[in-house]
């Protein structure tokens, strides 16, 4: 699997009439980067085991690297995009699916709590646990459910190191975490 798709978000909707593509966009990342930029020790402020650190492929290495991008101003216009198009749904449960760094977009919602999401309950099944890089806030007022959904697209499951952190794991069903 090519890294960079980990940075193409695909929203996928299930409702009565089946699923269907919700929304789609593409946060852009540099392909090229300086090899010292990508060695492995540049990566020890990740807090890995050290049987992590030797699973960390150069494709892991580039996706770990870009992971500031979450926090960019392009991110913010593509998370809105996403948020408005929630607020203009007219369901009041909504179920989706998403894959790489897709799970960003829903982690995005809970950061805006936007009012116009009050009354509507979130359900997303994702292959990814995200890294905890975003600052959420401390209550969570939106009604969120994330099930971990662990597949052969997954890039980051078997980096729990990675994304050990309460705040970030108490939005997941705890079924769904016992097979991470």
């Amino acid at each position: 699997m090519d890294w960079k798709t980990f940075f193409n978000f695909t929203v996928i909707k299930y409702d009565i009439n089946g699923n269907h593509p919700y929304f789609h966009s593409k946060l852009f990342v540099p392909n090229k980067f300086p090899i010292e930029d990508l060695l492995v020790t540049k990566f020890d402020n990740w807090n890995m085991t050290e049987s992590e650190k030797r699973r960390l492929t150069l494709n892991l290495r580039k996706i770990l690297h870009c992971h500031h991008y979450f926090n960019s101003l392009e991110f913010e216009r593509i998370s809105g995009n996403f948020i408005e198009r929630l607020v203009d749904d007219k369901d009041d449960e909504l179920h989706f699916s998403t894959e790489g760094g897709g799970v960003f977009l829903l982690l995005a919602v809970l950061k805006g709590q936007h009012p116009g999401l009050k009354r509507k309950k979130i359900i997303c099944e994702t292959s990814e646990i995200p890294i905890p890089i975003m600052r959420l806030p401390l209550e969570n007022n939106l009604q969120m459910e994330l099930h971990y959904r662990p597949g052969s697209k997954s890039f980051l499951a078997g980096f729990p190191s990675l994304w050990a952190r309460p705040e970030v794991l108490q939005l997941f069903d705890t079924k769904s975490l016992k097979s991470a």
